[in-house]
């Protein structure tokens, strides 16, 4: 199959883009000065008004996501530069198409993945009513917004083509591997260094967690590049494939690693029509885990030693402290979880309200798993992302979450077996596989709540809706369990 890239007017924005970008982050860093990131942005605002192509700022968007920087606006607001932004002007023109034309998304509305976050946003309203702090609520509601529509409704009327698939995933790749290049560079002067892993992906990550999340979810994207570009260019894509993993490992990030796995083990299934057995036994597995940690208080048999939970400079100590449980990050996790569980019984229903985590954990906390780093003066949250929405959304809204995971799993396993394009049906299981990656690294974070893993995961839904819609008159020749 050839390599789909149209020869138009869209590629000569996206490549000059791309270069002045280059140039800008190069001068940025030799001349010190952050904001000469930005003027792509303004040269990218001026050719949307000058042609009023929306596509432009759809794909430009998704490739200034790995460079975005949090910015605090005030104490208690904060921002994304330059993308969210871009996602709050895509938003607004998606609403405007939407008015002008609604005819062409009333099919897409209908759809049972759109249904299910239509319900994740309605349950989401209700739990701001009832929020501990409504004002804080009603900013993520809104970000969650503009987030459904630039990347969800965004993708299914921007990207229809197979052409468009490519734009998107070189979008996604090239400035990831840019980063990592950058990284590498930074990280081996340091002669790649545990202890440096966080400060090399400065500023565009705000640690090594956030950036092996996303570096880890395109190596399914560039595989796809691999199997389908033409041969010439596949020894460089080998050696691109081979510096991305090296990457990877190099970012000292066990979340990671263990997401590659899991993403390799999901595609694996997924061939075999086993997802679905395998989704139930691991929620059954995770409830009995769950509920043997509850009884008794077994949990409290985990409990730290203060003095022992250290952070260790080592990564072979920090590996071994893993097992141990005597690593810090660990240990934190556990005093968060304790807290968050102790939380969600509280408010069962309608938990504490978007956002709201942090203002209320430390009173239920357990003293006996406290650590040195439990003070959180980084404000992070209480790293899962299912305990996080059983918290501030209570039962209903985790549940609804689990839901729509569960059923793009399903649609996954049902598409790549009803599809006989050979490009749909592996960019499908390359969906399975970013998937199974996100949740991995969402059961010891919280990072669909940012703009880089969250973007990426609101993408997928967007797609499997967009693949569903153009292959729904193949003929279903497997039976989909």
């Amino acid at each position: 199959m050839p390599f789909y890239l149209a020869n138009n007017n869209q590629q000569k924005y996206f490549w000059g883009l791309t270069g002045l970008l280059s140039l800008c982050i190069s001068l940025s860093f030799f001349l010190r000065q952050p904001a000469l990131i930005y003027i792509p942005f303004g040269v990218l605002a001026v050719l949307f008004v000058l042609f009023y192509d929306i596509r432009v700022l759809f794909f430009l968007l998704l490739f200034f996501i790995p460079f975005s920087i949090e910015y605090g606006v005030t104490q208690t607001l904060s921002t994304d530069l330059p993308d969210e932004p871009m996602m709050v002007s895509l938003a607004g023109c998606i609403l405007l198409y939407i008015a002008y034309k609604p005819s062409n998304v009333t099919g897409f509305v209908k759809h049972p993945l759109v249904q299910l976050i239509f319900l994740q946003l309605i349950w989401l309203v209700v739990t701001v009513l009832f929020s501990y702090d409504k004002v804080v609520s009603f900013k993520y509601t809104l970000a969650k917004s503009w987030y459904v529509l630039a990347f969800v409704f965004g993708t299914f009327m921007l990207v229809r083509q197979k052409r468009d698939f490519v734009w998107l995933g070189l979008s996604l790749c090239i400035p990831m591997l840019v980063i990592m290049t950058w990284a590498l560079y930074n990280h081996a002067f340091a002669g790649f260094s545990f202890e440096e892993a966080n400060h090399v992906i400065q500023p565009f990550f705000r640690n090594h967690v956030n950036y092996s999340s996303l570096l880890v979810c395109i190596v399914p994207v560039l595989l796809l590049f691999y199997r389908f570009v033409q041969p010439p260019y596949r020894k460089i894509l080998k050696i691109i494939i081979i510096l991305t993993l090296a990457g990877v490992v190099l970012s000292y990030a066990r979340g990671a690693w263990l997401a590659l796995v899991t993403g390799a083990v999901v595609a694996f299934f997924i061939r075999k029509k086993m997802i679905r057995k395998v989704l139930i036994t691991a929620t059954i597995t995770v409830l009995a885990f769950v509920g043997l940690l509850t009884v008794n208080d077994n949990y409290a048999k985990f409990a730290p030693n203060f003095n022992k939970t250290i952070f260790h400079s080592n990564f072979g100590d920090h590996i071994v402290a893993t097992y141990q449980l005597t690593d810090v990050s660990n240990a934190e996790r556990f005093y968060r979880w304790i807290a968050g569980v102790r939380m969600s019984v509280e408010e069962p229903i309608t938990g504490y309200g978007p956002n709201n985590f942090y203002n209320h954990y430390k009173q239920y906390a357990d003293p006996r798993f406290k650590t040195w780093v439990s003070d959180n003066e980084d404000h992070s949250s209480v790293h899962n992302y299912f305990l996080l929405l059983l918290i501030e959304q209570g039962i209903p809204g985790m549940l609804l979450f689990y839901a729509l995971l569960f059923t793009m799993f399903l649609y996954v396993q049902k598409l790549y077996h009803r599809i006989k394009d050979d490009f749909y049906k592996q960019v499908t299981l390359a969906i399975g596989a970013i998937l199974g990656m996100i949740t991995t690294v969402n059961m010891l974070s919280d990072l669909i709540e940012t703009d880089k893993i969250g973007g990426l995961f609101y993408i997928c839904v967007g797609l499997l809706i967009v693949i569903d819609s153009k292959t729904s008159g193949e003929k279903n020749e497997l039976p989909v369990n």
